[in-house]
């Protein structure tokens, strides 16, 4: 796994992630094919991983970035909460297009 971040911040504030040269994808499909395109845009990280509902096997509540077996990247989890009765993202996006 590349690591080309550090991570900073101060007491009562959430961390903050310096980035340099870093590469993020968010919310593709996990399709091969999709796979095979990020690993030749040299994408380091995938944050389309939702804890619980879309994850790579063996990773299905796992919280912490974990590279993805045969490829460039790594899945970076995002949260997800129980509402309504099902696992939803907790993302900005999902919660406009779902009109939450």
């Amino acid at each position: 796994m590349k690591r080309s971040h550090s991570r900073c911040g101060s007491a009562g504030t959430l961390p903050l992630f310096a980035l340099s040269k870093l590469k993020i994808a968010q919310f593709f499909s996990q399709s091969d094919t999709i796979r095979g395109i990020l690993d030749r845009m040299e994408i380091e990280y995938d944050a389309g991983y939702q804890v619980g509902l879309i994850f790579e096997p063996g990773h299905e509540n796992d919280p912490w970035p974990y590279p993805v077996e045969d490829h460039n990247f790594s899945a970076v989890p995002i949260s997800t909460h129980l509402f309504s009765g099902e696992l939803v993202p907790l993302s900005d996006r999902f919660a406009k297009e779902s009109s939450i």
